[in-house]
């Protein structure tokens, strides 16, 4: 069994969030969007307990990102925020 994961990236970050976070995360920063900041503060994100399922947490991820994607707030001319995705199996998701 799989779960559909999902997160925000920016159109000049060359990383992938998935498989080189620490890369994405580092030019996220440097390019001032701090997209983890915005997601963690969702309140669909903040407000959910520790021990949501897997399933619920990616719904609340996937609310925010579309938000996010949708005011596209970057700041810079053609530069645009877009939602990526995998699938993972569910005996390899992280359990907080």
């Amino acid at each position: 069994m799989t779960i559909t994961e999902y997160w925000v990236t920016s159109s000049d970050n060359p990383y992938d969030p998935f498989t080189e976070w620490d890369k994405w995360y580092e030019a996220d920063r440097q390019l001032g969007y701090n997209l983890p900041g915005y997601v963690a503060r969702d309140p669909d994100v903040a407000l959910l307990p520790s021990d949501a399922p897997p399933a619920v947490l990616q719904r609340a991820l996937e609310s925010s990102i579309d938000a996010i994607c949708r005011f596209q707030l970057t700041g810079r001319e053609g530069v645009v925020f877009k939602k990526v995705k995998r699938e993972v199996d569910v005996e390899d998701y992280p359990v907080v």
